[in-house]
């Protein structure tokens, strides 16, 4: 759903409300799975970039963490020990739940990319 479509659904939940007609809980409902949607599908754009541009080289030693946040957006999971990042980017499926199965780490020390694997 476009943003568009997701102001205008929102606004008309709003409307109803305001009115009687729907309970308030709904429009807070609607709007929650929306939001889910969208970050799930934010997340599996981000790691199947991430996995094409591991694959042709694009992702190289010395990325920063922003410039990968930026890019990728957020990873599933940070494991942090001293100056020492581990992210792990999960692929998410149709059902809208993380698959774990196929995972890519990206290794940073100090804000640089070390190493990665996948």
């Amino acid at each position: 759903m476009s943003n568009l479509k997701l102001h205008l659904h929102r606004t008309v939940c709003c409307l109803l409300t305001l009115t009687g007609l729907i309970p308030l809980s709904g429009c807070a409902s609607a709007a929650s799975r929306q939001e889910h949607q969208t970050q799930m599908e934010s997340q599996r754009l981000g790691y199947h970039q991430l996995l094409e541009d591991i694959k042709d080289g694009t992702v190289t030693k010395g990325l920063t963490t922003v410039r990968t946040k930026k890019k990728y957006g957020s990873p599933s999971n940070v494991f942090q020990s001293g100056s020492t990042e581990i992210w792990i980017f999960r692929d998410v499926k149709k059902d809208d739940t993380e698959d774990n199965t196929t995972p890519i780490r990206l290794y940073f020390e100090n804000g640089k990319l070390l190493v990665w694997h996948y």
